[in-house]
C-alpha cells in the first residue's frame, strides 16, 4: 500500500491487568500513525485493582480499601508523529463518581470525586479543565475548578477556584 499500512479496530474489547478496554479506531501506520477513532476504560474497579498491584509500589496496601469506580475516555483524529512529539487532535475525559478511600490504620473515611478533562487540536497545544474536585472528611470539605492552557508548553497558564471550609474544633 504505498509504504503504509491500515487497520481498523471495531467494537474492539480487551482486559489489560483487570482493566477492561472498549476501543474503536482506524490506524494507519507510515512514518508517523494516524489514528481516528476512541479507547474507553467503562469502569475499574479501583479496588480490585489496588489488590492486585498497590503492593508493588505501597508495602501497606491491604490497609487501603475504597468503592471508587474509574471511567476514563480518549477520542483522537489525526496524525501521531513520534519524531517530533506532535499528538494528533483530541479529546480526553476522566471521571471519579464521588467515593470513600480508607485506610485501616486511620479511623477517618473521607470522600472524594474527581471530573477532569483535556483537549488539543492537531499538533496544537493540550488545554486541561478540572470541572470538580471534591475532598470530604470530618471538620473539611474542599472543592476546586480550575483549567489550563498550553499545559505541556513553556508559558502554561493555570486558573483555579477553590473552597475550603474547615473546622478546628
Amino acid at each position: 500500500n504505498d509504504g503504509y499500512y491500515s487497520f481498523s479496530l471495531r467494537d474492539f474489547d480487551m482486559d489489560v491487568a483487570t482493566v477492561h478496554f472498549d476501543t474503536d479506531m482506524d490506524v494507519t501506520l507510515a512514518d508517523s500513525i494516524a489514528l481516528k477513532g476512541y479507547v474507553a476504560v467503562p469502569g475499574l474497579d479501583v479496588q480490585q485493582f489496588l489488590d492486585r498491584y498497590a503492593a508493588n509500589f505501597y508495602k501497606d496496601a491491604a490497609k487501603l480499601h475504597t468503592d471508587a469506580s474509574l471511567a476514563a475516555r480518549v477520542e483522537v483524529d489525526g496524525w501521531l508523529d513520534t519524531s517530533n512529539g506532535h499528538l494528533p487532535a483530541f479529546t480526553a475525559n476522566v471521571s471519579l463518581p464521588e467515593c470513600s478511600v480508607s485506610h485501616s490504620d486511620y479511623p477517618i473515611v473521607p470522600k472524594l470525586a474527581l471530573e477532569l478533562g483535556a483537549s488539543a487540536p492537531q499538533g496544537g497545544p493540550v488545554d486541561a479543565k478540572v470541572d470538580r474536585l471534591m475532598l470530604r472528611a470530618p471538620g473539611l470539605r474542599a472543592d476546586v475548578k480550575g483549567s489550563g492552557a498550553d499545559v505541556l508548553g513553556k508559558a502554561a497558564a493555570v486558573q483555579a477556584d477553590a473552597k475550603l471550609d474547615a473546622c478546628l474544633d
